[in-house]
């Protein structure tokens, strides 16, 4: 697939995502504002906490919508106000895996019940590996995340990380938005979607971004020289330190670290703030 046929496949992915939820949420907005007043449309909803046990060794969060946050703790314990009965909360074989309510119209459409609020406390130290998905809701990691290996799905939310070190780091950006304030990763894969990904760090291994129709800012510790470029672009744009890179070509061939960039309509932009 040559750039201009990927270039119109992305465009192709975005226009009819909109047209989409325009078309669903002008027809939801009747139906489901009518079913509602016809039943209710109410849900039980309560709350939960509990202290965990045993070893964790990793940690899986799907948030589905509403809110959930990662904080520092003692030990680990899951608090959750407003949750229904699709919520669970398991350990298995060393997974402590959390899920939230699966996306409702109600709550799209904000006639509902209050969304869910959960949170997470996590003791310091070192997992295995971590997978964070926000669905449409708000997903903070307040708490620094440490593990061998990290994984971020942005889906139609949003996922908001303070600070994380890992061997390994892949980000799905999906729809929404993806914020790492302070990294420090060995390797880095991003796949984009129509999306915002904004990483601010230390990058001390490789990367391959894939930046599609979304927006990709990478603020890197060290300095552009550290690293080969090697794009492969559509009619998106391509940037290190503010000056675009021309398509299919290497830059800065030799280099210990490899930065590989496609794109499609959107934009990437590296830059190594002093």
């Amino acid at each position: 697939m040559n750039a201009g046929q990927k270039a119109v496949k992305y465009i192709g992915i975005f226009i009819g995502v909109l047209l989409a939820v325009c078309i669903i949420g002008s027809l939801a907005w009747l139906g489901l504002g009518a079913l509602r007043f016809l039943t209710g449309g109410d849900r039980e909803t309560g709350g939960f906490a509990q202290d965990i046990t045993g070893n964790i060794t990793s940690l899986s969060i799907d948030s589905g919508y509403g809110s959930l946050r990662l904080a520092e703790g003692d030990g680990w314990r899951v608090e959750a106000e407003n949750v229904g009965d699709s919520f669970t909360c398991r350990v298995e074989d060393g997974q402590l895996s959390v899920r939230s309510e699966d996306f409702s119209l109600w709550d799209f459409l904000r006639l509902g019940h209050d969304t869910p609020s959960i949170t997470v406390y996590m003791p310091a130290g070192q997992l295995e590996s971590i997978r964070l998905a926000s669905g449409t809701g708000e997903l903070t990691a307040e708490a620094p995340l440490q593990a061998d290996t990290v994984r971020l799905d942005g889906g139609a939310g949003s996922i908001t990380i303070s600070d994380v070190t890992t061997g390994f780091l892949q980000a799905d950006m999906g729809v929404g938005k993806i914020y790492i304030q302070s990294g420090d990763v060995d390797g880095l894969k991003l796949d984009g979607g129509v999306g915002t990904l904004d990483f601010t760090g230390r990058l001390e291994g490789d990367a391959v971004i894939d930046g599609g129709v979304g927006e990709v800012f990478l603020h890197l510790d060290g300095a552009a020289e550290d690293y080969t470029y090697q794009v492969n672009g559509g009619i998106g744009e391509v940037l290190v330190n503010g000056e675009q890179l021309p398509d299919g070509r290497t830059e800065n061939p030799g280099a210990g670290r490899t930065i590989k960039i496609e794109v499609g309509v959107g934009t990437v932009s590296v830059d190594f703030p002093e």
